[in-house]
């Protein structure tokens, strides 16, 4: 059992708190300390640009997408 959480489409501001939880060392339910590790070293700017790229829906970019067109030569 995949005892991860998905990031990709996390609520921004849940993912900064969340961020800056586990660096700080107030959320204590990382059983193997992944994210606390993770988070340790990351400053609130770098916390910011991770939770704007996990906020993108990347599969809404994927389908709104136009296909190129492909030349025949």
């Amino acid at each position: 059992m995949n005892e991860t959480t998905a990031l990709r489409g996390m609520p921004k501001e849940y993912f900064i708190r969340s961020m800056e939880l586990f660096r700080d060392g107030h959320r204590h339910n990382d059983t193997a300390r992944g994210m606390s590790q993770f988070a340790q070293p990351l400053t609130d700017a770098e916390i910011e640009t991770l939770a704007n790229y996990y906020a993108c829906d990347a599969t809404a970019q994927v389908a709104n997408a136009q296909p190129k067109e492909v030349s025949s030569q």
